[in-house]
């Protein structure tokens, strides 16, 4: 620390010359280094005054006084003696002088008045011969004192001593507020540097040229450089190598504008920011430095987006869902503009894939159906939706009723081209055109709709079918049970209800029944169907489950509840050991009874990968010999008739 350098000799005590070379160092100090070492300071003083004590009081707050330094001739003084803190609410005599920027001289102490006496010795025990209190103001305000005592004599101060002391006094006050403020300079500027690189936003600091004069420790570790070798150039070259700003950029608005800015800026890296960027301006309201705060909200961003896709998309099929279809139909509607189309669509079969194949296949449809409706929507404006289950809808902007039913077509058309899955894609349609303004939307909904259903009931006839026959199919190709095998199962089923008097009506469910009673297995996995050897006990667990998928199969398809009880009951035994539901005796629909008997039957004499066929009067007699255990015995006598007449 550079200390001041008095050099007057001790004994030109009293000197105006003397007094006037110390006032000249302080000047000089003050105008080239204002830092100073307050025991020298006040020792020079003291040997410039020629005292024996000296001590300087700094005012740290309203209502205290700190001694800073303490010093008497010889170096045999210790300031332990005094009271390093006084309260200034105890020294109202001297205080109230100060105070008003008196330097108080007092010739012989023995002549205060008490008062004044009093409260001095609140500064050192004892009383000095003669005093000299010197105010440190500056702009009006005391700041602090400095305090001279002759220990020996009284004596009388010279008027050049207070003449010189005041503005000494002065510099002294102004230096120590300047290398106060100074420090508190220091002190904020540290601890605003430590608040600013605490943050994780990106702080930089720009001259009027958008050149970086300072960024904080977030921005250097983004960019991966030390403070140094960006200070002087630009943001956007040292993050990106361009040479010349982002688009949009806040900064460069600022510069343009002088008022603060903030946007959002997509980098060139992808990365997206958040920047806000304030101007400093000078008198003139010129830019003379910006303060930039950035931060990288991509991954902010990325998230509101899937947050966003989530709300407007179907999670299975990808398209938009119903909430997006309703709020784009609104704003479509209130635009005014016409015309415009929507198509209805129903998927059929849903239900029968879901039954038979479980509900990871009938996903598997709505996706595929899903790629056929967007496919079949060539324009980007066109607004596909799942409207619900198995329900979806179509906006056409701008799209009169020629060219809803091209679309409607398309998808027909993509439809029957579809051949990745054992049931066709079908769904029926309905569109509906707006070319009146004054058209309510709801009305254009209901036409569309309507058409849906109608063309849905025409549909449905022909696409059971159609349905039935790809998993008799499937069923024929996966096992040894083939569409023969059904007929055979149909024909003596008919013949043995016939025998015990069934109406027509419940003759044509028996056939029905007949040959779907093992459509179940079409759910079945493929490996459990055509093993040749015997089935591990979860294997036949889960062959046990074909009779209640056949039961789901038979509602979703004919909704005939008689029919589908028949297939879920067929493999149940007269004495209650069957499955699936362990039914017993009479409890058994007489259909599936039907069945049980004649399914085994010919079960007997057709040949198996594991076994040889039985001959006709072998099958029966194991058939005789399960009566009453497995088989209705009374089903069984009528039977055996029937067969031995028969052959």
């Amino acid at each position: 620390m550079k200390k001041i350098q008095f050099t007057t000799p001790a004994d030109a005590v009293k000197s105006d010359q003397t007094m006037g070379s110390v006032l000249t160092q302080v000047l000089t100090m003050i105008t080239a280094e204002p830092v100073f070492e307050a025991e020298q300071l006040i020792a020079k003083l003291g040997q410039a005054l020629a005292v024996n004590r000296a001590r300087l009081y700094w005012l740290v707050d309203e209502g205290r006084l700190r001694l800073a330094s303490a010093w008497q001739a010889g170096g045999s003084f210790s300031d332990s003696s005094c009271k390093r803190v006084l309260e200034t609410s105890k020294l109202p005599w001297w205080m109230n002088r100060l105070s008003q920027g008196k330097i108080i001289s007092i010739r012989d102490t023995t002549q205060l008045p008490a008062q004044a006496a009093d409260e001095w010795q609140l500064l050192q025990p004892g009383r000095p011969k003669a005093l000299l209190v010197v105010p440190l103001s500056y702009a009006g305000k005391l700041h602090g004192l400095l305090g001279f005592e002759d220990t020996v004599q009284t004596r009388v101060w010279s008027e050049a001593d207070l003449r010189i002391l005041q503005p000494i006094s002065y510099m002294i006050a102004f230096c120590a507020l300047r290398l106060q403020a100074e420090q508190e300079l220091r002190t904020a500027q540290q601890e605003k540097e430590i608040i600013l690189n605490a943050m994780e936003d990106q702080v930089i600091y720009y001259d009027s040229d958008h050149k970086i004069i300072w960024a904080n420790k977030a921005m250097l570790k983004d960019v991966g450089v030390s403070l140094a070798e960006i200070v002087g150039r630009h943001c956007y070259e040292i993050r990106f190598g361009a040479d010349k700003p982002c688009p949009g950029c806040p900064t460069e608005q600022v510069l343009l504008t002088r008022l603060p800015n903030e946007a959002e800026v997509e980098s060139p890296d992808g990365r997206i920011w958040h920047v806000q960027g304030y101007p400093i301006c000078n008198n003139d309201g010129e830019v003379t430095r910006i303060v930039e705060v950035t931060r990288d909200i991509t991954k902010q961003r990325k998230a509101e987006e899937q947050i966003y896709q989530l709300t407007v998309h179907d999670k299975l099929t990808g398209l938009y869902n119903r909430f997006y279809f309703d709020q784009k139909l609104q704003e479509l509607d209130q635009r005014g503009a016409v015309p415009w189309s929507v198509i209805f669509g129903d998927v059929n079969g849903l239900k029968l894939i879901n039954d038979a194949f479980g509900h990871k296949e009938g996903d598997r449809l709505l996706k595929r159906l899903a790629g056929v409706l967007q496919a079949s929507c060539r324009r980007e404006k066109d607004i596909v939706a799942r409207w619900g289950g198995d329900e979806f809808a179509i906006i056409l902007p701008g799209a009169n009723a020629e060219i809803a039913q091209k679309v409607c077509e398309r998808i027909r058309e993509a439809c029957r081209q579809e051949c990745d899955s054992l049931i066709n894609l079908s769904i029926s349609l309905g569109a509906a055109t707006k070319t009146r303004p004054e058209q309510k939307m709801n009305t254009i909904f209901q036409q569309a709709e309507t058409r849906m259903y109608q063309n849905k009931f025409i549909d449905s006839l022909s696409v059971r079918n159609s349905n039935i026959s790809a998993l008799q199919q499937a069923l024929a190709e996966k096992t040894h049970e083939t569409d023969v095998h059904a007929r055979r199962i149909k024909v003596q089923a008919v013949q043995l209800g016939a025998a015990l008097g069934l109406s027509p009506s419940e003759l044509n469910d028996l056939a029905l029944a007949a040959l779907l009673h093992d459509i179940g297995k079409v759910g079945i996995p493929d490996k459990i169907l055509t093993k040749e050897g015997a089935l591990t006990p979860e294997e036949k667990e889960q062959m046990k489950q074909h009779p209640e998928i056949g039961y789901r199969i038979v509602m979703a398809s004919y909704g005939l509840p008689k029919v589908a009880e028949a297939v879920l009951a067929h493999h149940e035994w007269w004495d209650g050991t069957g499955y699936p539901l362990g039914l017993k005796g009479e409890d058994i629909p007489l259909k599936a009874r039907i069945i049980a008997i004649v399914d085994a039957y010919d079960a007997l004499t057709q040949e198996r990968p594991y076994r040889k066929p039985r001959g006709h009067q072998q099958a029966l007699a194991e058939i005789e010999a399960a009566a009453g255990t497995q088989f209705d015995p009374k089903l069984v006598d009528i039977y055996l008739q029937l067969m031995r007449a028969v052959k």
